[in-house]
């Protein structure tokens, strides 16, 4: 006797660990830069869709002393700890 095939429930599609997002100059202050999150080259404001908004780069980090234009800064999560 031939046994019946089980139905398998679709494959969750699993949520990303990583993203990355991008940020533009805006401003210098005395010992950083501010870079604003862009998307697709547009700044994009907390409560319009941002994820982080502004970040702040101390000058003396940056390599060599040149303020880059545009940042990429990628984001990971650790899933396996978290809080809820």
């Amino acid at each position: 006797m031939a046994k019946a095939a089980t139905k398998r429930a679709p494959a969750k599609a699993a949520e990303p660990t990583t993203m990355t997002l991008a940020f533009a100059f805006e401003r210098e202050t005395k010992g950083a830069v501010r870079y604003q999150e862009t998307k697709n080259g547009e700044p994009v404001e907390i409560g319009a869709g941002a994820v982080i908004g502004s970040v702040y780069v101390r000058k003396d980090a940056l390599i060599g002393g040149a303020i880059p234009r545009r940042l990429l800064v990628t984001i990971s999560f650790d899933t396996n700890d978290a809080v809820s």
